[in-house]
């Protein structure tokens, strides 16, 4: 399941925010998260996906 929603993330990436990876993204960290837990604060991409259907619901943007 965490391959599919890195690959659904990696998805609603911009070209630009691709290249700015400086991971590999099909290393990125999956976990689960509350709604109340989903930060609202600017830092890291963060991609938030329903794992019931691999939409994005959320998205943190890097300062």
């Amino acid at each position: 399941m965490a391959a599919s929603l890195r690959e659904a993330a990696w998805n609603e990436l911009s070209s630009g925010e691709k290249e700015s990876l400086i991971n590999d993204w099909r290393q990125a960290e999956v976990k689960k998260a509350k709604w109340n837990e989903v930060p609202l604060v600017l830092g890291p991409i963060g991609i938030y996906i329903d794992s019931s259907n691999n939409q994005a619901v959320g998205y943190d943007e890097r300062e």
